[in-house]
């Protein structure tokens, strides 16, 4: 039976389905581009294993948003960290112990330069005198950027029973309480001269 002229026909049920399916198809991927941003996504409902590798970089990360709680154990390696990156202040008190540091791998310069052992000199003074029955003093001192540690005295003349060291001590610089220079103070007994001197230790770390 013929339809009558000018009526049209209505489509079916499967023809809306199917029209309806491609549709969504076609403008799905772009409706979720356009549509869906971090506003419409639940807090902790993207899990690790919906990201795609690589796909969280530095610039997606805000300052201080990865912490130490979420680094697991054994995570960050060597080859992980560039040269340079980790310096001593960024090392805590006791975080470095034995099975941490590698055989042979620390060596004596290593310990040297972290340790600043001092270059240590000895400076004399001028040749001083006492004659008999008298007292004299010699004083050495340590040149400008050494410390002075340690210093003593002696006599460089022929010895004689009657010479005997009365001080030998260190002296502070005028005002002040650090010490600049090694005194010595002899005694002669004797019926003739002696001459003795000073000396200073003194170290450097430069």
């Amino acid at each position: 039976m013929s339809e009558p002229a000018g009526r049209r026909r209505r489509p079916g049920a499967g023809l809306i389905v199917a029209t309806i399916a491609l549709v969504a198809a076609v403008g799905g991927t772009s409706y979720a581009q356009t549509v869906i941003n971090g506003a419409d996504i639940r807090n902790k409902s993207i899990s690790g294993q919906k990201l795609k590798n690589q796909s969280v970089g530095t610039a997606q990360l805000r300052n201080l948003g990865v912490q130490s709680r979420d680094i697991q154990s054994g995570a960050i390696t060597v080859s992980k960290l560039r040269t340079g990156a980790v310096t001593a202040p960024k090392i805590a008190r006791g975080a470095i112990g034995t099975a941490a540091i590698a055989n042979d791998s620390i060596t004596r310069a290593d310990l040297q330069a972290a340790a600043q052992v001092p270059a240590v000199v000895v400076r004399t003074s001028a040749v001083a005198g006492a004659a008999a029955g008298s007292l004299g003093q010699a004083s050495a001192g340590c040149n400008a950027g050494e410390t002075l540690i340690g210093g003593g005295g002696g006599i460089v003349s022929a010895p004689v029973a009657g010479a005997a060291l009365q001080a030998s001590r260190p002296e502070p610089a005028p005002g002040t309480a650090t010490p600049a220079r090694w005194l010595v103070i002899m005694s002669n007994g004797t019926t003739g001269s002696i001459e003795f001197q000073a000396y200073a230790l003194c170290a450097t770390t430069s």
